[in-house]
């Protein structure tokens, strides 16, 4: 799951904004390219840990599997290489599924309260990034999130595919080649449907299985 999907588990288990901070945590230090932060807050360290359990749980639920394998298979077929095509399926199913939950779950008011929460001095202080850059790249991260606001517009299959070729160019091996910016535009347009039929019942499995632990 990406950040917003984590947020929506986080906010429909409890919605404290720390809470629903520390399940978004992971991924915001991905985006930094930082180490997660340490803290000893309890609500920000019980949603660091949600988000592990999240992902998870997630990874192995039979929807999101048969989604991975079909996307896979749509992406081969469109001439895709292996790897982009493997790496490719399994991102860009979650960036999509951000925007299938903004639609779904209605959530905003919670996640701006996280955001802001992360701008607090109290908050912040509370977080151990390795370095001062990291801290001052996180708040960084922080304002524009929360200038941009909740729009599905921000993972369009145009928009997720940007991301994808941006996310996978560092690794040599599954860097796109020519022309797999059009063919992943085209494959998430097409599984988009697929993917937000799927969403309630993906949502009802993941947090049965939450509530299983």
């Amino acid at each position: 799951m990406n950040f917003y999907s984590h947020a929506v588990i986080a906010a429909r288990r409890d919605g404290a904004p720390e809470l629903v901070l520390g399940a978004m945590l992971p991924d915001f230090a991905g985006m930094i390219r930082a180490r997660v932060p340490r803290t000893h807050t309890l609500q920000l360290q019980a949603g660091l840990e949600l988000h592990q359990r999240t992902d998870a749980v997630f990874h192995e639920a039979v929807a999101f599997r048969r989604l991975t394998a079909l996307s896979v298979e749509q992406l081969r077929a469109r001439g895709v290489a292996r790897g982009a095509a493997r790496a490719a399926a399994h991102v860009g199913l979650e960036l999509l599924l951000d925007g299938a939950l903004q639609r779904l779950t209605g959530i905003e008011t919670s996640y701006l309260e996280a955001l802001s929460s992360a701008r607090s001095p109290r908050v912040q202080g509370e977080l151990r990034w390795d370095a001062a850059e990291e801290a001052q790249r996180f708040t960084g991260l922080v304002e524009r999130l929360s200038s941009h606001g909740l729009s599905p517009a921000h993972t369009s299959p145009e928009l997720v595919a940007l991301r994808l070729e941006a996310t996978l160019a560092p690794r040599p091996r599954l860097a796109l080649r020519p022309g797999d910016l059009l063919r992943l535009r085209a494959w998430a347009a097409d599984i988009l449907p697929e993917l937000e039929r799927a969403t309630p019942d993906l949502l009802r499995v993941v947090e049965a299985a939450l509530e299983g632990d």
